[in-house]
């Protein structure tokens, strides 16, 4: 690898012919050799100058800034590796990205795909890739065959193309290396993203970057199942993951798995608490909008507070990576299920402990969480007597709607009990008595549960015909039933056991 000092070119003859061949035989070389790290020490950005009016206007070339978090993707990136990055505003990512798509462009065959979400944000993606290039030293450049507003093409090396995220954005462009820059606000990421995919399948580089944009979506998607992925590799490591992840075929897809990256606010080194307070003011009554701009954690970024029927839910009270003591040790032990309608089947298993203080808690210790399609007699036995067989329960709360699952279950001499009654407004209120209470945890592990928190919202109407105001609104891929099948067990467990000792549990609903 040349080093910075090392970027001497000798002498030159005048032949402007022969000047240009050395030219580009040098930048060819270069390109080739230089590492994306040090290419970073030759980059010039546009310096944007805020006048007294506030209005940017642009200012000279400036050198970039090699915070810590850019060093890092740098680093990465230039090793291949595909990434779904969560980031906060104004971490100098897409500055980052221009940067690395001409790197990549200056070597030949280096094709590079840019997605934006219009067709101005594709325009001004470009115009910094040109704005890098122009800058370089010249012995980095190489002749600029095309230069229109979508395209910037490369005498004996690669190609950018720009576009918008429109219906059939990246099909017939072949790319080694796609960027899709604020993935989570593109009207028709999932086709676009079925277009390319298989450009860089293999051996190609995918980096996907956003801002969040509340949940559900394509982002979301991508975002869950990169974290997936990660938790299933960690799994692999500590020896304790599930049969599938140990096959060939998994092993494949893990090799080019995305793996997720949080860039938080204070990543930039100067910022601090000071700052963010101060930014804070410019989002008065914005908390939502202010948490995903400028998230802290990635929990932070995804959270939106407006309509939640859980509000109080966070991740830092309510979820740990431990068991507060083994099934085996607790006084009781809850299992319940909820069998959805098309979209997720879920199974949870609850245990009951004695905190320090003398107060009861519950423990969320495992998760089924079936994605389409209803669970099978064969997979809640499975599911059900594994835990069971390791310390019994006293109880499981059923499905109301499924009397045959209730009755198979039964035959296998599960304490499977349909007797109690309540309303779903008293499960509601229940549930989140427990959680406005803090004696309700869950397992780190039940990833799938966790994430439906900040997802299930009232709704905006009374239905229509049960006249029911106490109805949810959750994303398409699910109706809520990880929490339905937490509503389920702390409502059971709290009329079991606390419902003498503590006040009738009541809560203002939304009308």
């Amino acid at each position: 690898m040349l080093a910075p000092a090392d970027l001497r070119l000798r002498a030159i003859p005048e032949d402007l012919n022969e000047r240009r061949l050395k030219l580009k035989a040098a930048a060819r070389l270069r390109a080739a050799q230089f590492d994306f790290p040090t290419f970073l020490h030759y980059v010039m950005l546009e310096e944007v100058i805020l006048g007294p009016d506030g209005v940017p206007t642009p200012g000279g070339a400036i050198k970039m800034e090699l915070w810590p978090h850019l060093v890092e993707r740098a680093q990465s990136w230039g090793a291949g590796q595909d990434e779904v990055i969560l980031k906060a505003r104004q971490l100098g990512l897409s500055w980052l990205a221009a940067a690395y798509a001409v790197w990549t462009a200056l070597k030949p065959g280096g094709r590079v795909l840019l997605l934006s979400k219009t067709e101005d944000d594709a325009f001004e993606l470009l115009g910094k890739c040109e704005y890098i290039f122009e800058h370089l030293p010249p012995q980095l450049q190489l002749p600029l065959e095309v230069d229109n507003k979508g395209t910037l093409e490369f005498e004996g090396g690669g190609v950018i193309k720009a576009l918008p995220s429109t219906q059939n954005a990246g099909r017939g462009f072949t790319a080694r290396l796609v960027i899709v820059d604020e993935a989570a606000f593109h009207q028709w990421a999932q086709q676009n993203f079925k277009a390319y995919r298989a450009t860089v399948a293999d051996g190609g580089q995918l980096l996907i970057l956003s801002t969040a944009n509340g949940v559900g979506g394509f982002f979301w998607d991508r975002w869950q199942l990169a974290c997936r992925y990660e938790e299933l590799a960690g799994q692999i490591q500590r020896g304790n993951a599930p049969a599938y992840a140990l096959t060939e075929g998994f092993a494949r897809a893990l090799k080019t798995a995305a793996v997720p990256v949080f860039i938080p606010w204070f990543a930039r080194p100067d910022r601090d608490q000071a700052w963010l307070e101060k930014e804070r003011l410019q989002y008065a009554g914005l908390p939502e909008e202010f948490s995903q701009e400028y998230p802290a954690t990635a929990d932070e970024a995804f959270i939106q507070l407006t309509g939640l029927v859980y509000p109080q839910f966070s991740p830092a009270r309510h979820v740990i990576d431990f068991e507060p003591v083994p099934w085996d040790e607790c006084l009781y032990r809850y299992g319940s299920y909820d069998q959805g309608g098309g979209d997720p089947s879920v199974m949870g298993t609850f245990g009951v402990w004695r905190r320090p203080d003398g107060l009861l808690a519950v423990h969320q210790y495992g998760e089924l969480y079936k994605r389409t399609g209803a669970i099978t007699v064969d997979e809640a036995a499975a599911f059900f007597l594994a835990w069971h067989r390791a310390a019994p329960f006293t109880v499981i709360e059923p499905d109301p709607v499924d009397a045959t699952l209730q009755a198979s279950l039964a035959n296998m001499g599960l304490p499977v009990d349909l007797s109690s009654r309540y309303s779903r407004q008293e499960g509601l209120g229940i549930h989140a008595w427990w959680l406005d209470n803090d004696r309700f945890t869950i397992g780190s592990h039940c990833r799938d549960g966790i994430n439906e928190y900040h997802q299930y919202r009232w709704s905006t109407r009374v239905d229509p015909n049960s006249k029911d105001r106490y109805k949810t609104n959750t994303p398409h891929d699910h109706h809520g039933d990880g929490i339905d099948t937490k509503r389920l067990a702390l409502t059971r467990i709290y009329y079991d056991l606390l419902a003498q000792t503590v006040r009738r549990v009541t809560r203002k609903v939304r009308q």
